[in-house]
């Protein structure tokens, strides 16, 4: 009995066997024959259980090793029966993939394996893998991150079918775009001139990131800018189709190039001209109730001044330039109010201006004035709908005061 148990300690250390028995009898066998159990272990749980490759109607799983299993058992989770059920097996505890054929194309489905060991009593099972959760469908790996054309798949999410301007500056453009529920989140991206192409220029992660802030903008000019929804999982993504727009920045703010030079019961205002803008509206504003009335709008670019009456005490004028774009106005943001000038001049703009005596056609004429001529200004009268500056022009020793019509006189 010693030597017996001595033997079982020795067996049990290394092996799985124990000879209880070497003078046995066994059906078939004419002499003596040796006894033995058979000790298993419950089979440890699979890790790192994880996606390895996937088509659209197949995915493809990998798992570590569980030494000495006799082979491993996959299972799918069935929403329809609400539990997890057997799809198949394999033999070897090497073989460390399955392949789940016959899937739906962009479908999530949720997997779990486990080893297991086959005996003359039956099957004994181990530990159950965590779940993992994946999509069949086409997929590549990105190895670009700036992203020049990624491919486009199947099975790839929807693309966002909305852009519209959250906010906007003459610097800056805040797009906001409709939610694609569930994907992993979206790229952004902006039109590049010198390249014809589009580039990525950032990630927002989920589905409610719906938004992004283009910074570093030119005033009133229209920009392409695109974004698209993906998924990922393991490094591996999937992209929808690219939702591009055009969006334009306000024009920019006037401040200290918007000015007025009093001339009689009138004020000269006048600024500097801005590029790519199509045109400018005057507003009268009453500082008291914060209300702004327009009361010119000014459909060249070009014109940088007008004549309007002096106002009462409490109301002021403000200036805006705004923008055409494809049939809709952006609009710049309102001035504050024109900083005073304390002197007026301007240069004839046309040739052969006639100087004339009073404000109309019908006064005598003084003298003709060639383009490029400068004059000082310090008055205004209107005949009809004309207003007409009353100038000054200096030739040599000789000084000449009339009045010549307005649009024929750039405010310099």
């Amino acid at each position: 009995m010693e030597c017996a148990v001595q033997r079982f300690r020795h067996a049990a250390a290394t092996h799985s066997y124990w000879q209880y028995d070497d003078n046995g009898t066994v059906a078939g066998i004419s002499y003596p024959t040796d006894l033995d159990f058979k000790y298993v272990n419950t089979p440890a749980a699979p890790t790192e259980l994880t996606f390895k490759s996937s088509t659209n109607s197949s995915i493809t799983l990998t798992w570590n090793k569980v030494p000495e299993v006799y082979g491993y058992q996959i299972v799918r989770y069935d929403e329809a029966e609400g539990k997890y059920v057997s799809i198949g097996t394999t033999k070897g505890a090497g073989t460390l993939t399955y392949t789940d054929n016959g899937l739906t194309s962009g479908k999530k489905y949720t997997y779990m394996v486990r080893g297991y060991h086959k005996l003359n009593t039956g099957t004994v099972y181990g530990a159950y893998s965590q779940e993992y959760s994946c999509t069949a469908t086409y997929a590549e790996a990105v190895t670009a991150s700036t992203d020049p054309e990624p491919p486009i798949f199947d099975t790839a999410p929807d693309m966002p079918t909305q852009a519209a301007i959250a906010d906007r500056t003459s610097s800056s453009i805040n797009v906001r775009w409709s939610k694609i529920s569930g994907v992993t989140g979206y790229f952004v991206y902006k039109y590049n001139t010198s390249t014809g192409k589009y580039d990525r220029i950032a990630r927002c992660i989920g589905d409610e990131s719906r938004s992004y802030n283009f910074t570093g903008l030119s005033p009133a000019t229209t920009y392409k800018f695109g974004v698209r929804a993906y998924y990922e999982y393991n490094g591996v993504i999937m992209y929808s189709n690219r939702l591009e727009f055009s969006k334009c920045t306000k024009p920019r703010t006037f401040t200290s190039s918007f000015k007025y030079t009093p001339i009689g019961s009138y004020r000269c205002l006048h600024w500097q001209k801005l590029s790519n803008v199509s045109g400018y509206i005057i507003y009268k504003y009453d500082i008291a109730h914060n209300k702004y009335t327009r009361v010119k709008k000014i459909s060249s670019y070009k014109t940088t001044s007008c004549i309007l009456p002096a106002l009462k005490s409490g109301f002021g004028y403000r200036i805006l330039a705004y923008k055409n774009v494809n049939g809709s106005i952006v609009y710049g943001d309102i001035s504050k109010a024109p900083a005073k000038a304390s002197s007026l001049s301007g240069t004839v703009i046309d040739s052969q201006v006639r100087l004339r005596a009073g404000a109309g056609t019908n006064k005598r004429i003084i003298r003709e004035l060639a383009r490029g001529s400068k004059v000082k200004i310090s008055g205004c009268k209107y005949s009809g709908k004309n207003a007409w500056y009353k100038i000054t022009y200096t030739k040599g020793s000789k000084k000449y005061t009339g009045y010549v019509r307005s649009d024929f006189i750039r405010i310099n």
